[in-house]
């Protein structure tokens, strides 16, 4: 089982709830607790790189003739 925690959770977590979280796991148990409140914006998008490719010649003999 892994328990995520945001880096404002300190302030919220509680007795019941720290038992039922570790009460859960089985047999392991991760913990895992974010320095922020969430993950950051939007991720930088880079655009994507024209491509070269022979799949076009390959498939046109496989094509249906157009009328």
């Amino acid at each position: 089982m892994v328990v995520v925690l945001p880096g404002d959770a300190a302030q919220t977590l509680s007795r019941p709830w720290v038992y039922t979280a570790f009460g859960r796991a089985e047999r392991h148990l991760s913990v895992v607790h974010g320095v922020t409140r969430r993950c950051p914006g939007p991720w930088p998008r880079s655009r994507a790189k024209p491509r070269t490719t022979r799949l076009p010649v390959l498939l046109a003999p496989q094509a249906p003739a157009e009328d």
